[in-house]
């Protein structure tokens, strides 16, 4: 074990300062590569809630988020499977009652509710515009609908954290890729181990670093403490010696143990019953209301979270339709039995009391009754097949204009069987519109107003994903992402049908890629406008960045720093087109 005073003092640790005696915090904030696009934030956000979003974006979200695949299980089922994973593959009693603490949808929102109330008493006006949104969205007959279906297909684990281990042991050092993926659950695989202390053997208590700006060898040794700039993630077994971390690209190396927080490890677990997505990208698809016989078109979907969940979406109203025919049939038959046995009773009645002229009528009468009856059997058949028919016609397109991650989306839809329900194909959403059009296929999938439901969630800065030690975006990626949006803004416009809904969506907290973009499309776009979004779950719209304050209680911004819900950053606008404009 290493003398924690001489760590402390001899190693640039960015996250593990000693604030008392035997106090200490893990607390930091995420750097930029680029100042300047510290700066563009600050400019719009303010030093202060800056800060507080560079603290949250080093932390991990505060929910892991589950979605069920309806396809193969339903949510009662997999909370038992995930129960028995943890409890066989959970070495930690304290981690296997963390993990199967399970949360729903509804017990989120009563957070943010509560949250919400304890802020209005101390006159926050942000959330005072978010708890207003929430009183409306109560009163929607949209609301319960959303909100159960969100509950129904859901699942959520609390993360616990930040806890506060000490890094006491030999030291390894692992690349920044693999010290966010240990932040959010994993352990650490061969391949992200770059360097470490010479004598470590398996079994041993290793503490394990982030190297932040120093590029560092594969295999490198160093002596007693790693000198450069670095952040601590927490400490684990080591289960291979350390000639073997670089022998092998596979398998695990250390097993994580005491964690800066304490959140699942789910990768590749349940792969077919279940899929990991956050929250508010749950949510946007949920904004675009997907319907049967809905034409649906998820402008950039790599890698195909957002269209699965529509392709489940439309695959579970599929289900609930075919039962409500089923019944209804029953029913009708039901009746059709009861007006068989009525006709025959009063037949056979009229049979005892008259001669056999008249029973010959009767018998006349019992035909026409049967004919009649068999008419509306076959008209309810008819009717249930044409209902059935109405399921066939709805239509997924999920597009990227890179073929490897087409296939990707492909594979996604297979692994979760909703591959009949979507057609992928390679395609540059931004170059869609008739003069861009080559195939003259296309010419007929991609017309103007043609689409009920639109989908943009386009490439963006990705300023907003956590956990995130350093931000390797610079200002000119910015800048890029939001013009680049804007040709796609384009032609969205112009594929949505009068009507329809455009749901708009980023990952990133950079306003120039959300409320300023939603303000050009509402400049340039009079036929469109912005709707409420149910439920309101998040912070309403920046101020001073193109909207009024109506406009800004419409659209859902996903503040990182915002404690109740601790989601990644993330921006969604929700529009309809007017009609006969």
């Amino acid at each position: 074990m290493k003398d924690l005073n001489l760590v402390l003092n001899e190693m640039e640790i960015m996250n593990f300062k000693k604030i008392g005696d035997d106090e200490y915090t893990n607390e930091c904030l995420m750097e930029f590569k680029d100042i300047e696009v510290l700066n563009h934030l600050i400019k719009y956000y303010g030093k202060e809630h800056m800060e507080r979003i560079q603290k949250s974006m080093t932390q991990t979200f505060l929910y892991t988020t589950i979605r069920v695949n309806t396809m193969t299980t339903n949510k009662d089922q997999l909370l038992i499977d995930l129960s028995n994973h943890f409890k066989a593959n959970e070495k930690s009693i304290g981690n296997q009652e963390i993990f199967t603490n399970f949360k729903s949808f509804n017990d989120i929102l009563i957070s943010i509710n509560n949250n919400n109330n304890n802020n209005n008493n101390n006159n926050n006006n942000n959330n005072n515009n978010n708890n207003n949104n929430n009183n409306i969205n109560c009163n929607n007959s949209n609301y319960e609908e959303i909100k159960n279906q969100i509950s129904k297909d859901t699942i959520f684990i609390k993360t616990v954290g930040p806890l506060i281990p000490k890094p006491i042991y030999p030291q390894i050092i692992v690349d920044l890729i693999c010290g966010e993926a240990v932040l959010r659950g994993s352990n650490i695989f061969s391949i992200g181990v770059l360097g470490s202390n010479k004598y470590i053997k398996k079994g041993n208590m290793v503490s394990v670093f982030v190297t932040i700006n120093t590029r560092v060898s594969k295999g490198e040794i160093f002596e007693n403490c790693f000198k450069e700039k670095c952040a601590f993630i927490g400490n684990g077994i080591s289960l291979l010696d350390r000639d073997d971390y670089h022998q092998t690209r596979v398998g695990v190396a250390i097993e994580m143990t005491e964690r800066l927080y304490v959140c699942p490890p789910l990768n590749s677990v349940l792969e077919d019953k279940m899929f990991l997505q956050h929250l508010p990208s749950i949510y946007t698809v949920y904004q675009l209301e997907p319907k049967l016989g809905d034409k649906i078109i998820d402008m950039c979907a790599a890698p195909g979270g957002k269209t699965t969940l529509i392709a489940s979406l439309i695959q579970q109203l599929e289900i609930t339709t075919t039962t409500n025919n089923n019944n209804n049939n029953n029913n009708n038959n039901n009746n059709n039995n009861n007006n068989n046995n009525n006709n025959n009773n009063n037949n056979n009645n009229n049979n005892n009391n008259n001669n056999n002229n008249n029973n010959n009528n009767n018998n006349n009468n019992n035909n026409n009754n049967n004919n009649n009856n068999n008419n509306n059997n076959n008209n309810n058949n008819n009717n249930n097949n044409n209902e059935n028919k109405e399921l066939i016609k709805t239509e997924i397109f999920a597009l990227d204009k890179n073929k490897g991650k087409v296939k990707k989306i492909i594979d996604l839809c297979k692994r979760l069987s909703l591959d009949k329900y979507v057609t992928c194909l390679a395609k540059d959403s931004s170059k869609l519109t008739k003069e861009n059009q080559q195939d003259p296929l296309d010419k007929i999938r991609f017309q103007s107003n043609s689409f009920d439901k639109v989908l943009l969630d386009g490439p963006c800065s990705g300023i907003g994903s956590r956990p995130r030690l350093i931000e390797s975006s610079s200002l000119v990626d910015l800048t890029n992402s939001s013009e680049f949006q804007k040709k796609l803004i384009d032609q969205a416009v112009s594929l949505l049908k009068p009507g329809g809904i455009l749901v708009y969506s980023t990952c990133s907290i950079n306003p120039e890629e959300n409320e300023l973009n939603v303000s050009y499309l509402l400049n340039n776009y009079p036929e469109m406008k912005l709707i409420p979004q149910f439920p309101y779950i998040s912070q309403p719209g920046l101020p001073n960045c193109g909207l009024n304050d109506e406009q800004c209680k419409l659209v859902s911004r996903f503040d990182p720093s915002d404690l109740s819900i601790g989601t990644i950053g993330f921006f969604v606008a929700k529009f309809t087109k007017i009609k006969n404009q």
